[in-house]
């Protein structure tokens, strides 16, 4: 049927027949990930341009205005980016006991609008501004540092592009970088695609690790990247003149020190992930099931072992039959149509809840099981946030989960579904209490106590000796 509609317009119309058979060819074949990879370019190209004129004139207006101040600058996304980064910005910076001025990229001024009257800044001590306002800010104030902030995603694309020009216009003081993943590859990517590829910009950055490497496969599989010690940061830092780096856990510190070799051990401090007060967040209230409730929260993937977490479930419910899985967090609803989890009787997926229903989620289930396969040095935002709801939390006893001590239950990585099962039923049966390891974690490690070590280690507030490096002081 197909074949004799072609031939009836072909002699109809035999310019429209071809242009017809180029469209399904184009979007059939090969070409087709050529116009998509096209498509990414330009819509990486246009994050890095000017945005909303009339939120960078508003801002340099309020910068004009005054008073001066001191304090630190942040360069980051703000919600509604959905990205954790802007979420964590944020929730963290309004509890600086010093003035902050946030600088974040406007794609329309409505964005700007909502983030000048966001109840959460009021009365705090942090201002919003647009992006591009940023030199006059440099020249209105009197900053001690300018903190970029830079996640594993290409959400974070402006801010890094506003990172390379300081090499040209370096700031009055200290310029640093929060770094919230080591492994930074879906960063690199875009910002190797507008400028000549990413196997140029892998070749000219890691000639020492790249042997025998098959390229290809490689620029499709970070994990093969990671795997030699290839994490992106180096490719996106090299040659920029940073004095500090700063990231949320050991397990990073130790990659990223691997990563670039030319970096001091003191220049890199580090910090942790918050745990962010419940009044931070517009809590969506889930009501609790009569049942068991086990939850597994942010994005699915055999990294994060879902498929280990879902078979450990099946297991369970010989058990427990009357278990319940719950699978939240961005991708889960198509994660859950890929592995044909659909008709699955015991299993509930949300996909990209907000922020105030996924903190709804975390308190509503018996216990969490948040899962790595191996180490990348990332920190989670889910376990704080499991913590803060006093809701149990299996991790893999691997990279910065290690941190979270007596406050959770450690399994091995690559934990087998039958011995994971067996912890889970454990767990749900009462387990050990470690109500007290958790709310001695909580107590220290909140955004105050987060602000308060930037602070210390730039003479902002009290010293905080045990996070400031021997010998460097409150100079970094």
């Amino acid at each position: 049927m197909k074949r004799a509609a072609m031939r009836m317009l072909d002699r109809a119309s035999p310019w429209l027949g071809q242009l017809l058979r180029d469209v399904y060819g184009t979007l059939r074949g090969a070409r087709m990930a050529e116009v998509l990879a096209e498509l990414q370019r330009l819509r990486h190209a246009a994050a890095i341009r000017p945005q909303d004129g009339t939120a960078l004139r508003h801002s340099l207006a309020r910068l004009a205005e005054g008073p001066r101040r001191g304090g630190i600058a942040v360069i980051s996304v703000m919600p509604p980016a959905e990205t954790g980064i802007a979420t964590f910005t944020r929730a963290s910076f309004r509890h600086a006991g010093y003035p902050v001025d946030i600088y974040a990229p406007c794609f329309s001024f409505e964005d700007y609008a909502d983030r000048l009257h966001d109840p959460a800044l009021k009365d705090s001590p942090a201002r919003v501004f647009a992006l591009q306002a940023l030199a006059m800010g440099r020249q209105a104030n009197d900053y001690a540092a300018e903190i970029y902030v830079l996640g594993n995603s290409d959400h974070n694309l402006p801010v890094y592009e506003a990172l390379r020009r300081s090499r040209d216009f370096p700031p009055a003081g200290r310029l640093w970088v929060h770094v919230h993943d080591p492994g930074l590859m879906h960063l690199l990517a875009p910002v190797a695609g507008l400028r000549g590829g990413l196997a140029p910009m892998l070749r000219a950055h890691y000639a020492d690790r790249l042997g025998g490497l098959d390229m290809a496969r490689a620029q499709q599989d970070p994990g093969l990247l990671a795997e030699r010690g290839i994490l992106g940061v180096r490719a996106l830092l090299d040659g920029l003149p940073i004095d500090r780096l700063l990231v949320n856990s050991a397990a990073a510190r130790e990659l990223l020190l691997a990563e670039m070799p030319s970096l001091r051990p003191e220049q890199v401090l580090q910090l942790f992930h918050p745990v962010f007060p419940e009044a931070d967040v517009a809590l969506t209230a889930a009501p609790r099931a009569g049942r068991p409730v086990i939850g597994s929260f942010g994005v699915p993937s055999p990294y994060k072992q879902t498929e280990v977490v879902l078979e450990a479930m099946a297991l369970l419910r010989q058990r427990m039959p009357e278990a319940v899985l719950l699978l939240a967090g961005y991708g889960a609803g198509d994660y859950a149509q890929r592995m044909g989890l659909d008709g699955l009787p015991y299993l509930r997926v949300v996909d990209a809840p907000s922020d105030g229903a996924l903190l709804g989620m975390m308190r509503s289930v018996d216990l969490a099981v948040q899962l790595r396969s191996g180490n990348r040095g990332e920190s989670s935002g889910v376990v704080p946030q499991l913590l803060g709801c006093g809701t149990p939390v299996v991790v893999s006893a691997t990279g910065s989960f290690l941190e979270f001590g007596d406050a959770v239950r450690a399994v091995p990585p690559g934990i087998t579904a039958e011995a994971l099962a067996a912890v889970m039923a454990e767990e749900i049966a009462g387990g050990a209490d470690r109500r007290e390891g958790i709310a001695r974690y909580v107590a220290t490690h909140g955004p105050e106590v987060f602000c308060a070590r930037i602070g210390a280690a730039l003479g902002l507030g009290p010293a905080m000796p045990e996070d400031v490096p021997a010998g460097l002081g409150a100079g970094g």
